[in-house]
């Protein structure tokens, strides 16, 4: 579940944000909780953080199976970082 991305270490979320593309981050925060929102903006530089909670604050509420895509990119790039099936902590 995307959600439990926010279980993830810091260095975990790093690797993942190397893997994935602004427009993807984007729209899977989009419908995010705040807590795994400010975990992924803790692991970016200040102005990249900024300029990432201002784009998805101004994307208003897009396709539900577009955000759908780009959290399970996500969720699939950590899959294959980690070598292994969901994270479980």
């Amino acid at each position: 579940m995307f959600e439990d991305l926010r279980k993830l270490s810091d260095r975990e979320i790093q690797l993942v944000l190397r893997d994935v593309d602004a427009a993807t981050l984007i729209l899977a925060l989009t419908t995010a909780s705040e807590e795994l929102t400010n975990r992924v903006l803790a692991n970016m530089g200040n102005r990249a953080a900024m300029v990432v909670r201002d784009e998805v604050a101004s994307l208003g509420s897009p396709p539900a199976s577009e955000v759908e895509q780009a959290q399970q990119k996500m969720l699939h790039v950590y899959h294959t970082l980690a070598g292994s099936g969901p994270p479980e902590r």
